[in-house]
């Protein structure tokens, strides 16, 4: 099979509506372009959220207890600007970064990636090396290497606070994860269906989200997106928003449509075309503007920017 490489990377190079730094755009003018120094560059300005006590005995002031529920990397920017208006490439005391989520490392170093023209996605899925024997909710950045020819999956998030925390083993190269260390939320489906693993090992155990449900959600903020429609992790658009104990309580059809799905995010490359094709025509996996978002202060109505 002949797969039209060029049109897909033209697509992943392109910004989406939340990757697009806008007026921002001008932080990114100097940046080095290696992976690793952009990973260190992330990895300085923003703070996972639930890390800010554990890693540096930080207690999440009120007013900021909802930056992680900012969707759009412009709005990022803004916020990290506003804390500190010097070089990105000059690291920020902890309590000078963005307060966000694995989403939102993921996101700033696929806009910078994209700004430079290089292929980059954000993809939503399991990480198996945060918590021996679960897989953790997570998401990366998978970039296209012209010198490699392939995508290659990258966590900015990984730095010495999180590998010590964690107890993360020295052999993992999170600039380069292997798909049994970054488990791609199409392949945990398909192995929960094949009832070759344990639906509840997938999750955010922290506070006890996991099971088929949660994989089921990962799976359509995967294939999202792949359609550059890149959601927080506690975005929750109508058909996403199913919340079920067993397989048996999901209809047929909707399990083929899931089982096709899975399999299409699962070979990119090949499958690019059709993954567009079928967003835009089944209206059960488009977003849409309007959604539900589960944040830290509850159910909230959400319309997006369009």
């Amino acid at each position: 099979m002949h797969i039209d490489e060029s049109k897909e990377l033209l697509y992943y190079r392109t910004h989406s509506i939340f990757t697009d730094p806008q007026e921002y755009q001008y932080l990114y003018k100097d940046l080095p372009i290696s992976i690793p120094d952009l990973c260190d560059i992330v990895h300085g300005l923003i703070v996972h959220r639930d890390g800010l006590h554990p890693f540096y005995n930080l207690i999440l002031p009120e007013q900021r207890k909802n930056e992680s529920d900012t969707r759009y990397i412009k709005d990022i920017l803004h916020i990290i600007h506003q804390l500190d208006p010097s070089s990105l490439t000059n690291e920020r005391t902890p309590e000078k970064r963005f307060i966000g989520s694995c989403r939102d490392f993921a996101i700033l170093l696929c806009s910078i990636l994209r700004t430079h023209h290089i292929p980059a996605r954000l993809r939503c899925g399991f990480a198996s090396y945060f918590r021996k024997g679960l897989f953790s909710d997570h998401w990366i950045c998978e970039y296209w290497s012209d010198k490699d020819r392939r995508w290659i999956m990258v966590d900015s998030e990984i730095g010495k606070k999180e590998r010590a925390h964690h107890n993360i083993s020295s052999n993992l190269n999170h600039f380069d994860l292997t798909n049994d260390e970054f488990i791609l939320s199409g392949k945990a489906w398909q192995l929960c269906r094949k009832k070759k693993t344990d639906p509840n090992l997938y999750g955010v155990h922290l506070i006890g989200i996991k099971g088929l449900w949660f994989v089921r959600a990962d799976l359509l903020r995967d294939y999202a997106s792949l359609n550059r429609v890149e959601l927080l992790p506690w975005d929750y658009p109508a058909f996403f928003d199913k919340q079920f104990e067993k397989e048996s309580e999901l209809k047929g059809e909707e399990l083929k449509l899931l089982d096709t799905v899975a399999e299409l995010t699962l070979d990119v490359s090949t499958n690019y075309q059709k993954i567009i094709q079928i967003y835009q025509t089944d209206t059960r996996l488009h977003v849409g503007n309007e959604l539900k978002s589960y944040t830290i202060e509850g159910k909230k109505s959400v319309r997006l920017h369009t």
